[in-house]
């Protein structure tokens, strides 16, 4: 207790006391050894907190510097971004340096519009789809795949069914007759980002392909299927008119000639519904 009570009173007026007794001279070392240890714990566990707080906001930085990157170079809208990044700072999931797969985690709306806006130009240009409606647009986006065709992949092989409806996005790909896929046939033609290919699938007339399809180079492309082009169909009827439209108009003065016509036809359309407006799913 005399000891206790020495500790006490030289904490409250340092160097008035000296330690006289082993008990007081040991008791003050456990002090100050308790003291230095209660103080080194203290400053490891702020340093501690301090540096995971700084790795933490640095990860962040890092991924919404990614993510930034990411949406800059497909030249996405500074209002898109900014939503973009207020719902990552709202759920604080930046933290990934693989900006597709933290865009992967994007609400369904968000998502939606940032794939409308990647894709505007493959669907404005699209000999079918440019004459559709917002609303139309956006089921459609939300029922095709997007793939990857390697350099000499098989996309379409003649006399089979095509397993739906091919729009191409990046890449080439060449339209082949006369030869199995074990060997190269005749060229016909090579078909550009923006072309459509596989339409007769979707028409429900049976016809099987008159041409095999191989990807030229490495590839990216949509892909419609019948059963996802069934349900459009039922939602929207006119898209199966433009659709026969267009194939038949490819079938009387060649694919080429198809493609201008209807667009062609599109800018001659006075009530024409997907240019650019604030309903417009693209201007985001």
């Amino acid at each position: 207790m005399y000891a206790l009570a020495w500790g006490a009173q030289n904490l409250i007026e340092p160097g008035q006391a000296r330690p006289e007794t082993i008990a007081q001279s040991t008791f003050t070392l456990v002090v100050v050894f308790f003291a230095m240890a209660t103080q080194a714990l203290i400053i490891g566990q702020m340093t501690t907190t301090i540096n995971r707080m700084e790795a933490s906001r640095n990860a962040k930085s890092a991924g919404r510097q990614v993510v930034d990157g990411y949406l800059e170079s497909r030249d996405v809208p500074r209002k898109l971004r900014q939503r973009i990044h207020r719902f990552f700072d709202f759920v604080g999931s930046v933290s990934d340096v693989n900006a597709e797969e933290l865009l992967e985690n994007l609400p369904p709306q968000l998502k939606l519009q940032l794939e409308l806006y990647h894709k505007r130009d493959v669907y404005l240009k699209n000999p079918v789809f440019k004459e559709c409606r917002a609303d139309e647009v956006v089921e459609i986006v939300q029922r095709v795949e997007l793939l990857h065709a390697s350099e000499g992949q098989y996309l379409v092989q003649e006399g089979h069914k095509s397993p739906g409806l091919y729009t191409i996005i990046r890449g080439s790909i060449e339209v082949l007759k006369g030869e199995s896929p074990a060997q190269h046939g005749t060229h016909l033609r090579t078909r550009w980002p923006g072309e459509i290919f596989g339409e007769a699938s979707l028409l429900g007339t049976g016809q099987l392909a008159t041409a095999s399809c191989v990807a030229a180079v490495m590839s990216e492309l949509m892909l419609l299927r019948k059963d996802a082009w069934d349900d459009l169909v039922r939602l929207f009827p006119e898209l199966h008119s433009r659709m026969e439209r267009y194939a038949s108009d490819k079938d009387r003065v060649g694919e080429g000639d198809a493609f201008a016509k209807c667009a062609q036809m599109h800018r001659d359309n006075a009530d024409r519904r997907c240019a650019p407006s604030k309903a417009d799913p693209f201007m985001v």
